[in-house]
């Protein structure tokens, strides 16, 4: 695409530009390699392009985004960054309380604030916030940009993602120090374990890898694998050379819990 750009450095005297700029959008089944983005550089280079756009839905390497960082290539990690653009006002910022909202008891007959503890939503990790008046505890779900608040009554239940991805989430309250941890569990990982209790007591590890096959981009990150952070949390082991995943006795217990989980009251 050509992009028109001018320079003024007096009202006498402009310059105009035709900026081209070449865009590469595919759906890669992996994260994108430095030999993607050297092949990319071929292409502007056949169409004379200025700058060029690289788009992925699994993420970029560390050799990608480091010989990007040397021309003029902009990569951006879609959806993630698509869905933060598309959906910018649930980014975190200013939110207004849901929890005190529907009472208005805040000061003044208004709820309160929300306050985030973190900047940015990771792969896999929710960004947390509580309320100002009440202390209620918020999330912003990773998977679908879904806020929510937690009342007292809440706590320690396991909760549905009102955002309808699939992630649960549970509020502990810590007497010790007055605040509350936030636990939660991905959509797919509740999904494994429902399949693998449904199946019996293990599942293939090829058949889990169906399953994660064009779901969540989150899961192109090794550490964000759902095998894996099911058996850091002791629900399941793998038997690498059957090359099948067995749920653990606290595995199935949860597992079975799975069906009574409810749907929180208040998000946005």
């Amino acid at each position: 695409m050509t992009y028109p750009f001018e320079i003024r450095f007096a009202d006498q005297f402009q310059v105009r530009l035709d900026l081209r700029i070449a865009v590469d959008c595919k759906r890669h089944s992996k994260p994108v390699g430095i030999k993607k983005v050297e092949e990319f550089l071929g292409q502007m280079a056949d169409v004379s392009a200025h700058a060029g756009i690289m788009v992925s839905a699994m993420g970029f390497g560390a050799g990608a985004k480091q010989r990007a960082e040397r021309e003029p290539i902009f990569l951006i990690d879609a959806p993630r960054d698509i869905l933060l653009l598309a959906e910018g006002f649930k980014t975190p910022g200013f939110f207004l309380c849901k929890c005190c909202a529907p009472a208005t008891e805040g000061r003044d007959g208004l709820p309160g604030v929300v306050l985030w503890s973190h900047d940015s939503v990771s792969s896999y990790e929710p960004s947390r916030g509580s309320c100002t008046y009440r202390d209620a505890p918020h999330v912003m779900c990773p998977d679908c940009l879904e806020v929510m608040g937690f009342f007292e009554g809440e706590f320690g239940r396991w909760l549905n993602c009102l955002g309808y991805c699939g992630r649960i989430y549970s509020v502990e309250y810590r007497r010790d120090g007055g605040s509350e941890d936030v636990d939660t569990i991905g959509g797919i990982e509740c999904k494994i374990m429902s399949n693998t209790n449904d199946e019996g007591w293990e599942i293939a590890l090829a058949g889990i890898d169906d399953l994660i096959a064009g779901t969540k981009w989150q899961y192109a990150e090794a550490k964000a694998h759902p095998v894996r952070r099911l058996k850091s949390r002791g629900f399941a082991e793998v038997d690498e050379a059957a090359a099948f995943l067995r749920l653990t006795e606290v595995g199935t217990e949860f597992a079975e819990s799975l069906h009574s989980v409810e749907d929180s009251v208040y998000g946005w």
